[in-house]
């Protein structure tokens, strides 16, 4: 929107926060010819009809093959013309990962195509609407589902079970004002449509979730100020203790209720939570692993052939110049002198670092992508802060993610690598996720797609608040294996993240298919990758200028520390 207002008349702005004038006129602007140029998010990436585009810029990583080019195809989208594109990377990561991505992109590499299967609050749905239709018997109607892709693999007792929860089998769901949408025989092994379950679903039919904000109240002097609203994504990533930026603000989260979110000002601290961490697509983890056989091929050419043949490398095979290839090569030399090592997709580090506040940074580098590395971030920050007995804030990003602990707590990460690697990963993951906002909300989602919880009774919308207080009073009640808690559990570790990946992870670090370094180094020090971590939790509180200074002042104190520490500091860790 920056971009856009300064070349307003010659350039507009395509968001789907827009209302639908303001995109329809930019759309049909383009068409005829009247705007040179618009910028916009991932709103235009797919079949609006928006006439001849010369040229796609992409700035940053589009995070998945698939993604760059479909958005590169916009341009030139003729039979016989040529799509274009420009990458612009925005840092030293960004730049490999766009480089790894272009290459895979030249070669027909393409992400693999995940499909949700076995949705229970999706069949829900489909089950009241057979009811609708006529009497049915249940194999016939479990015959029917299966023939979909989508759940050609049900169980046949999550069949029933949804069907149970349907007619109302739970008697104490009655209290709570939740009645059932058909009835079903047991005898006789049929179903059919309840009176008024037509009306409730053409009113509360489809998969789109509502989405509201949370408003935030700063607690001053006693008051409760408002000082403005946090997304839904977003909020629901957040937990007590946690620091995030609002109208160029920090503050601290004290607590969070139903719809409110109550901070304190932090005015000294810096932020553990980004703004756009709930807006920013994740990288595939077939990119990712795309990226970590390149980094392992580097470090290997690097100590056995020589500086010369990776810049030949990335010249011949990547399409990079000589300039992005030393740069590259640099980033690569600077890391191993403070951690001896690359991390890769066969080997993950974990280095520590003190910030300026005091606070304890353990940052593991897992080049997995984000949706594993928020799995693994909080089953590592569970434990850890069962250890320490402390809350423990989180940073994640594509290439690792950063555990927060207070000033007065020192994490040991032989200690909790170690707790870690004797738990239950799923069990853990899930006790980690249950009492939070994002269980909260994800289970709302679930149980309007259910119709637990309506969003519209008899042509009157219930507000998200309402639904939220019904939430509260529903979650408690409800056994992990009932369908609705049942599914939520499955889209938030199956769709979200990607806890099946995250586990695969851990079994191959415990068999020794992929080792795992601790750093052993100054911990004032904090290495260049990790500089690329730390700065996406930052990149809030740091304009351009500051960034640059932060990077700045990070190399000149890791080279002056690696220096004065001598060799026996350079490349020192331990292996577990």
């Amino acid at each position: 929107e920056t971009v856009g207002k300064r070349w307003e008349s010659r350039m507009g702005v395509h968001h789907s926060s827009l209302g639908r004038e303001i995109r329809l006129d930019v759309e049909n602007s383009l068409k005829d010819g009247k705007l040179r140029a618009v910028v916009t998010s991932t709103s235009l990436e797919l079949g609006i009809d928006i006439g001849y585009v010369d040229l796609v810029v992409q700035i940053g990583s589009p995070k998945s093959v698939i993604k760059g080019l479909q958005r590169i195809g916009r341009a030139g989208h003729a039979i016989h013309k040529i799509s274009r594109g420009i990458f612009v990377a925005l840092d030293e990561d960004d730049l490999i990962e766009l480089l790894v991505l272009s290459a895979c992109a030249y070669k027909g590499k393409l992400d693999r195509v995940s499909i949700p299967k076995n949705c229970l609050d999706v069949l829900a749905q489909q089950l009241v609407a057979m009811s609708i239709e006529k009497r049915w018997n249940v194999d016939e109607a479990y015959k029917v589902v299966r023939g979909s892709y989508n759940f050609h693999e049900l169980p046949f007792e999550d069949f029933i079970a949804v069907l149970n929860y349907l007619a109302g089998k739970h008697v104490d769901l009655e209290y709570q004002k939740v009645y059932r949408k058909l009835w079903l025989d047991d005898q006789e092994k049929t179903f059919g449509r309840k009176r008024g379950s037509r009306v409730i679903f053409y009113l509360n039919q489809g998969t789109i979730p509502d989405e509201t904000k949370y408003q935030v109240l700063l607690k001053k002097n006693g008051r409760f100020v408002r000082v403005g609203h946090l997304s839904e994504p977003f909020a629901e990533r957040l937990i007590i203790d946690d620091i995030f930026v609002l109208a160029g603000r920090k503050y601290k989260v004290t607590s969070i209720k139903t719809d409110t979110i109550v901070v304190t000002e932090a005015k000294e601290e810096n932020p553990t939570v980004p703004s756009w961490i709930g807006e920013q697509l994740p990288r595939s983890f077939d990119l990712s692993i795309e990226m970590g056989e390149f980094q392992e091929r580097v470090e290997r050419l690097l100590n056995n052939s020589g500086e010369n043949e990776v810049v030949k490398m990335l010249i011949d095979e990547y399409g990079a110049d000589e300039k992005i290839a030393n740069n590259i090569l640099r980033y690569f030399k600077d890391q191993i002198e403070v951690t001896g090592c690359i991390p890769n997709h066969r080997r993950i580090l974990i280095e520590t670092w003190v910030d300026e506040s005091g606070r304890h940074h353990m940052i593991f580098h897992a080049r997995y992508g984000r949706r594993i590395c928020d799995a693994l971030s909080r089953f590592f920050a569970y434990i850890s802060s069962e250890i320490h007995g402390c809350n423990v804030g989180i940073g994640v990003t594509d290439n690792g993610f950063d555990l927060v602990f207070p000033p007065l707590f020192e994490p040991d990460p032989r200690k909790i690598l170690a707790e870690s690697l004797s738990r239950d990963f799923a069990n853990t993951l899930r006790k980690a996720i249950k009492n939070t906002e994002l269980f909260a909300n994800r289970f709302r989602h679930v149980a309007n797609r259910s119709f637990m919880i309506l969003r519209n009774y008899r042509g009157t919308n219930i507000s998200v608040k309402k639904q939220r207080i019904r939430v509260n009073a529903l979650v408690p009640l409800l056994p992990d294996d009932f369908p609705v808690i049942k599914e939520t559990y499955r889209e938030i570790l199956d769709d979200y993240m990607d806890a099946r990946g995250a586990e695969e992870i851990l079994s191959k670090v415990k068999t020794g298919e992929i080792e795992v370094k601790i750093v052993e180094k100054n911990p004032r020090i904090l290495s260049p990758f990790a500089q690329g971590i730390v700065l996406a939790v930052l990149s809030d509180v740091l304009t351009m200028e500051d960034r640059e200074r932060f990077i700045i002042a990070m190399y000149e104190q890791m080279k002056s520390l690696v220096d004065h520490a001598g060799s026996q500091n350079q490349g020192a860790f331990e292996q577990h």
